[in-house]
């Protein structure tokens, strides 16, 4: 008989299917006609574990660990030890990092040199014609192009308006000062030409060469002597046209030859000259004219 119509036959008693059912502890009983099986249900229940509850048993935290732990960290010593830790770890990894920005913008520096530099040799090289000419007064309605042809026959060198490409003061005009000329030659070979014989000039009174002007000596920028009191005489200056930053180096140069820093200093071609100890050097950079000073 099956386990199944065992348990439901009218048969047996009650105390009689339980007692059958216990003696098999758990095992099945089986016909030979059929394949059913009925489980133990204590079998069953003790095998069934409640979803609800954890598998791995939950454990305390052992009290004298914690108090272990909270009297380590209550120690100054330790926390002493662990914060100067701590702070060498996060210094050095500073250190590394300021180092390494550190490299990075010296050569960003060097790249923006190289950039401004390059920037004033073009615009240097574009001015390569042009003349500067100082301390002339200005009067309304004068053509600079005569003035230029004016101080090369004065000086011996002809000068023609074909070989002007364009000549103009320039700067914001004012009542005490002189604001310089700017001439810009056709060809390069003309304003060597002029600026061969500019020497010359030296022995020049600008007020005789152009009388029709006002020669306060203020707007020269051109004073007395001291001890004479007399009318200076007004000279007359040709130069290379510079850019500002070469202008600026060129005036730092005259000045440390001055105060006896360099020996003599001079601009040719756009270039500032130096020599120190009997020695020519070429400068073209406040960096460059540093090392002399």
């Amino acid at each position: 008989m099956s386990t199944k119509r065992f348990a439901t036959s009218p048969l047996y008693d009650t105390n009689e299917k339980r007692s059958c059912l216990d003696e098999q502890d758990g095992s099945f009983m089986a016909d030979t006609d059929s394949d059913d099986t009925i489980v133990n249900p204590d079998y069953l229940s003790s095998t069934l574990v409640d979803p609800n509850e954890s598998a791995v048993p939950e454990q305390k935290p052992d009290a004298s660990l914690k108090d272990q732990i909270q009297e380590a960290f209550s120690n100054p010593a330790l926390i002493e030890a662990i914060s100067k830790a701590v702070a060498a770890r996060v210094s050095s990894e500073l250190r590394a990092e300021m180092v390494t920005m550190r490299e990075l913008l010296e050569k960003k520096d060097r790249q923006i040199f190289h950039l401004q530099d390059r920037v004033d040799e073009l615009e240097q090289y574009s001015r390569r014609n042009n003349i500067r000419i100082s301390d002339i007064p200005e009067i309304d309605g004068e053509d600079t192009d005569d003035l230029i042809i004016a101080i090369g026959n004065e000086i011996g060198v002809t000068i023609t308006e074909e070989m002007i490409d364009r000549s103009h003061r320039v700067g914001k005009k004012g009542d005490d000062f002189c604001r310089p000329i700017i001439c810009k030659f056709t060809s390069y070979r003309y304003k060597q030409r002029l600026l061969k014989e500019k020497k010359k000039l030296a022995n020049v009174d600008a007020k005789q060469l152009f009388p029709e002007r006002s020669w306060h000596p203020r707007r020269t920028r051109q004073r007395p002597s001291s001890t004479t009191r007399a009318e200076p005489k007004i000279k007359i200056y040709l130069n290379d046209d510079l850019t500002k930053t070469r202008a600026e180096i060129a005036s730092k140069a005259r000045k440390m030859k001055s105060d006896g820093a360099l020996q003599d200093t001079w601009v040719r071609d756009g270039v500032i000259f130096v020599r120190q100890n009997s020695t020519t050097h070429r400068v073209t950079t406040a960096r460059e004219l540093a090392v002399f000073g």
